[in-house]
């Protein structure tokens, strides 16, 4: 556009705008760093001994407190096992004592000696504090358990006593004689069943009519004057552990039971 002479430009002609001045990239180029970052770096030897040490303490004290929820539970069901063998084998005593079988009223004759005893007569005898020596007791009953498969009934000897557990086991078991045949009952040949394993203690004790007890009764000596008991008392103590070197600590499990007799012989 021309210009008249002797007249100054328009500045806003000349200049232009700030808006159309070209302006800096704002782009600038980023700086990247090869030193690694302090959060990034690995661990120490101490730190990793420290963790893996920290483990180890803790892994062996879950295992122990493992190991011993494991043994407290095989503990419960070796005593829940054993608990109720001792109750099959009081039920059996009490089914026997029940049962009892005498010579009574003009049946009965005193002996003259050891060949003329009465077969159906009560022997028992004291148990000592000695660990291998227990009570025993014999005596007739019509609870005859009938093992042959044969259904042969009738009064029976049974006699109650205890052994050594046969290898490889230890300790020592109760045994049952039931036998029909009384001129068997004293072939050693037998083998009696057993009744009851772990047997720590077992004891007997006789009650006359008056109450008064007595750790040992012989229906034919005159100490019992002939007579038979009216009631037995029965303790019977069972190991808890079945490692020999602590079965013999402590007195076990122990478990009482009384029979009232349902027959008896009147003092002769």
């Amino acid at each position: 556009m021309s210009n008249p002479k002797g007249k100054s430009p328009d500045p806003s002609l000349r200049t232009p705008p700030s808006s159309l001045k070209p302006q800096a990239s704002s782009l600038k180029p980023t700086a990247y760093s090869l030193k690694p970052k302090a959060s990034s770096r690995g661990f120490t030897l101490l730190e990793v001994l420290l963790a893996v040490a920290l483990f180890g303490l803790v892994a062996s004290l879950l295992f122990a407190a493992f190991d011993g929820v494991v043994k407290n539970a095989r503990a419960t069901d070796r005593m829940i096992v054993q608990y109720g063998s001792v109750q099959a084998c009081l039920a059996r005593i009490t089914a026997d004592f029940q049962g009892m079988v005498v010579t009574a009223g003009p049946s009965y004759k005193r002996p003259e000696g050891e060949d003329d005893l009465d077969p159906w007569r009560v022997e028992g005898r004291a148990c000592s504090g000695d660990p291998e020596t227990f009570g025993e007791v014999r005596f007739a009953t019509n609870a005859h358990l009938d093992l042959s498969g044969e259904g042969r009934a009738g009064v029976a000897q049974i006699r109650y006593y205890v052994t050594e557990a046969e290898p490889p086991d230890t300790g020592y078991v109760l045994r049952r004689s039931d036998i029909l045949d009384f001129d068997l009952f004293e072939q050693e040949e037998i083998v009696d069943p057993m009744l009851c394993p772990n047997v720590k203690k077992i004891a007997f004790t006789f009650f006359d009519e008056k109450g008064e007890a007595r750790e040992e009764w012989n229906s034919e000596s005159e100490e019992s004057a002939f007579a038979t008991p009216r009631a037995v008392e029965v303790v019977l103590s069972i190991a808890l552990d079945d490692d020999p070197e602590t079965a013999d600590e402590g007195e076990g499990m122990v478990f009482t039971t009384r029979v009232d007799l349902p027959v008896w012989r009147e003092k002769g």
